[in-house]
């Protein structure tokens, strides 16, 4: 399986239709809720792909202004990130308390 994902990886890497259909191998192998992908380049505007039932939403985020550029979407833009990145260090303190406790506990190693 994880090799299948790998080389489902690289041909995404060249042919950006296939994203989702990964990201959803990534999300079922790792049971996690959703996967997205955004991209951010110089000179280019932010880009992004997610699991098809998120696309939506992705869309929604890329092409409104105040969502795309969160403090969390800034700090990593500024930052830009040549690998996959744990999305709580870019986060502001008081939103990861806020997300610890909705969660009911405290997981994220970041404090």
């Amino acid at each position: 399986m994880l090799t299948e994902i790998v080389d489902a990886l690289y041909e995404s890497a060249f042919i950006a239709e296939k994203w989702p259909a990964v990201l959803e191998q990534i999300t079922n192998v790792s049971a996690s809720k959703g996967g997205a992908l955004f991209v951010f380049a110089d000179g280019m505007p932010i880009r992004g792909k997610a699991i098809a039932p998120l696309q939506g939403l992705m869309d929604e985020v890329l092409a409104d202004e105040a969502l795309r550029f969160s403090t969390a979407a800034t700090r990593m833009s500024a930052v830009r990130p040549a690998s996959f990145v744990d999305v709580d260090s870019f986060r502001s303190r008081r939103r990861r308390k806020r997300r610890r406790s909705a969660c009911g506990s405290a997981t994220s190693k970041h404090r």
